[in-house]
């Protein structure tokens, strides 16, 4: 059977990393990028073959932020059904909405 396929996107290491160990009972197949140019990249590329099944993202990146990799990868109608997971330390009500108006 064909596993199940994850990017992760954090441009700090440390979370990249704890993402690694508590995702790695679950036998995903897990993708990393450090960027939100390298998430949009990598996701559009995947979804040639199959899309991600899940994207977990962060919101504060360099460059393009998770707010806009996540309309980037929801109006792609290759890459739109992928679940996108925000991670995040910002609990705000408005961050909340803003992540929900990323699709």
């Amino acid at each position: 059977p064909t596993r199940e396929t994850v990017l992760v996107v954090d441009d700090s290491a440390t979370v990249r990393a704890f993402m690694r160990i508590k995702l790695s009972p679950f036998q995903f197949d897990v993708d990393y990028a450090e960027t939100g140019e390298q998430a949009v990249a990598k996701a559009i590329a995947k979804a040639v073959d199959k899309p991600y099944n899940c994207i977990f993202l962060d919101i504060m990146m360099p460059g393009i932020d998770g707010y806009e990799v996540c309309k980037k990868i929801k109006s792609n109608s290759n890459t739109k059904q992928s679940a996108v997971v925000m991670l995040t330390s910002k609990s705000s009500i408005i961050d909340k909405l803003r992540a929900n108006w990323s699709g």
